[in-house]
């Protein structure tokens, strides 16, 4: 049965690398945002490209060049892919070790091959030394809480390389190492076979964690208030109604505040709009101080924001309401005085009665309701 040479499949997971890293190049340099890792997840497949080319000159080029090249290239290819997943989750990476195993990798190639030529303990140095550097990645995504699909494609994709490594390793020490990695024999080819696959899969793989950290910023950014931090108003509104939802459902009280910063123009005015900002970031920062875990802030527009206060009645809600409006009225260090009108709307004992809208329109007449008798104060509105 014909069966393809490692030169040819060498040469083919050569350029598939080569693409890949185009691929990566044009997502860093296209990307708004910087993703951690993807600078060393770009030139972890382009080494890969090198080292394949190394070996595919194997007999062409002096050995001891084709040799320590290919090897120490396939090394740091698959150590960079490391370090990538490293600043992906936000690790700092520690070089000195792997430097040390990579010298020492190199200083034992340069014997076996000028002083006492021997394949096989090449290869299972080598071997050894990537392993290493694939079960320090697979337990990088072991520690992760939290994995997604993009994180189990990763990690697979570590273990089958880790696993084909170790299964090359115990070859080797029943002698069947072979004589040269361009011989074509089916268990050469298929090493050779799955170490390339690996280093499609790991470009793959990085590209999917990158699209799910992107799409994780866009989320953020549609549901988060970009100054504040607090929910946007369209996330705001959907926590509500599904927490209305659950209120209906067991009969549940639930309450929400409409909050407007007073003489908010006047602020920006006097002060300019850099320290109107300050002032919503530090309103939002003391609201929450307030409030329970479960809670949410969300801004409404400008210097409006709602409060949701699930499990909360009407009592509870004007207590909870008073001490955000005390705690706003509080002096501000560095910053100008301000002070907030509050409104209070509950849905009690008779949550089918109100939808989110209504329960929002009655909130904010009980605002304006504590504006008319003179700001700094707190409105209330039940059913």
């Amino acid at each position: 049965m014909h069966m393809l040479d490692p030169r040819s499949i060498i040469a083919l997971g050569g350029f598939m690398a080569l693409l890949m890293t185009l691929v990566l190049f044009f997502m860093r340099r296209t990307y708004p945002t910087p993703i951690g890792g993807l600078r060393e997840w770009t030139w972890a497949p382009l080494l890969s490209f090198l080292s394949a080319m190394s070996f595919m000159l194997r007999d062409r080029i002096p050995d001891l060049l084709s040799i320590l090249a290919g090897n120490l290239l396939l090394f740091w290819a698959s150590y960079l892919y490391y370090v990538g997943s490293q600043r992906f989750f936000g690790e700092k990476p520690r070089m000195r070790r792997w430097a040390v195993l990579a010298v020492l990798m190199t200083l034992v190639l340069l014997w076996f091959v000028v002083v006492r030529p021997n394949y096989a303990v090449r290869l299972a140095v080598v071997c050894g030394a990537l392993l290493s550097v694939f079960v320090a990645h697979c337990r990088l995504y072991l520690r992760q809480p939290e994995r997604g699909f993009a994180a189990w494609f990763m990690l697979g994709t570590l273990v089958l390389q880790a696993s084909a490594l170790l299964v090359r390793m115990v070859l080797v020490w029943q002698g069947m190492a072979g004589r040269s990695i361009l011989e074509p024999t089916l268990v050469q080819s298929l090493y050779v076979a799955i170490y390339c696959l690996t280093i499609l899969a790991l470009a793959i793989g990085a590209i999917l964690m990158v699209t799910d950290a992107l799409r994780a910023k866009f989320e953020q950014l549609v549901a988060y208030d970009p100054l504040t931090g607090s929910l946007s108003r369209a996330a705001w509104l959907a926590a509500c109604q599904r927490e209305l939802d659950r209120a209906r459902r067991h009969n549940r009280p639930l309450s929400v505040l409409l909050i407007d910063l007073d003489y908010f123009k006047a602020v920006n005015d006097t002060h300019g709009h850099r320290m109107g900002d300050q002032v919503l970031i530090d309103f939002v920062q003391r609201a929450q101080g307030q409030l329970r875990a479960h809670d949410s802030v969300g801004r409404f527009g400008g210097e409006e924001f709602l409060v949701l206060l699930p499990e909360t009645g009407s009592r509870a809600a004007t207590f909870v309401a008073e001490r955000i409006r005390s705690e706003v009225a509080r002096p501000h260090s560095g910053l100008p005085a301000y002070t907030v009108s509050v409104g209070v709307a509950s849905i009690d004992e008779n949550p089918e009665l109100d939808t989110v809208d209504s329960l929002v329109e009655r909130a904010d007449q009980s605002m304006y309701r504590a504006k008319a008798l003179g700001r700094n104060r707190t409105g209330w509105m039940g059913v």
